[in-house]
């Protein structure tokens, strides 16, 4: 299941007037263990407790908003993150995402 809300530090007002980001990881640190169920899960580098088990994929962003100059994602560009359950395969996993 691959989720990407909207950040809560994003520039849409929708993200700033819930955690939906916030209720996403709790979904889906709470869902980790299901049988069957591989769970990667977006979000900016924001020092949260990745449990053990979980595995993190650092990437820069290139399009929307950081792909302008001056543009507001540009200081977020190098936060990007996805987080994999243990329960995801970390050769398909990264291979596929390169």
């Amino acid at each position: 299941m691959f989720l990407d809300p909207p950040y809560r530090e994003g520039v849409a007002s929708y993200a700033q007037e819930a955690d939906t980001a916030g209720d996403v990881w709790l979904w889906a640190l709470d869902n980790a263990d299901r049988a069957g169920l591989r769970i990667a899960v977006c979000g900016y580098e924001d020092g949260r407790d990745v449990p053990a088990g979980w595995s993190t994929f650092e990437w820069e962003a290139a399009g929307g908003y950081s792909n302008r100059a001056n543009g507001p994602g540009r200081a977020n560009a190098k936060r990007e993150r996805i987080w994999f359950s243990p329960q995801c395969l970390d050769g398909e996993v990264q291979s596929s995402l390169i």
